[in-house]
């Protein structure tokens, strides 16, 4: 059984259960992950341009300074660039020059309305190539 601490669960059951942390992946394993779960994006020339940009964009935009109410998790990545390629993107071409597509996918990005429309903000920022800062 997992939790994502969303909720809380009963300490009659905690007391039961061995407690494990598991760590968000580095931006080396997400990569693993993409190549694993999405064949699409394995290419023989090696081209990844797109998963490579989406995993730089989501761990900037994971960080707690950016404020968002539920930072996308590892599903979240693989069900936008799921999206991003289902809506005419290419796994080959940069983020930077699929923005319109990549914007159209992002509710498979960012859950809450609030968090997607501050995705879309520094998504916009990213495609002008302005500092994602």
């Amino acid at each position: 059984m997992t939790n994502n601490s969303e909720k809380s669960l009963p300490d009659a059951f905690l007391r039961r259960c061995i407690y494990y942390n598991i760590a968000f992946p580095t931006g080396e394993r997400l990569k693993e992950i993409v190549l694993a779960r999405l064949p699409e994006f394995v290419r023989a020339d090696g081209g990844m341009a797109l998963s490579s940009d989406a995993i730089v964009f989501m761990l900037f935009i994971r960080q707690e300074s950016i404020g968002l109410e539920k930072r996308p998790g590892t599903a979240e990545l693989l069900n936008w660039l799921s999206a991003i390629v289902k809506l005419g993107g290419k796994p080959e071409s940069p983020l930077t020059e699929q923005i319109d597509v990549a914007r159209r996918a992002l509710p498979a990005f960012a859950k809450i309305s609030g968090d997607q429309m501050r995705a879309r903000e520094l998504l916009a920022s990213w495609g002008h190539g302005r500092s994602l800062t």
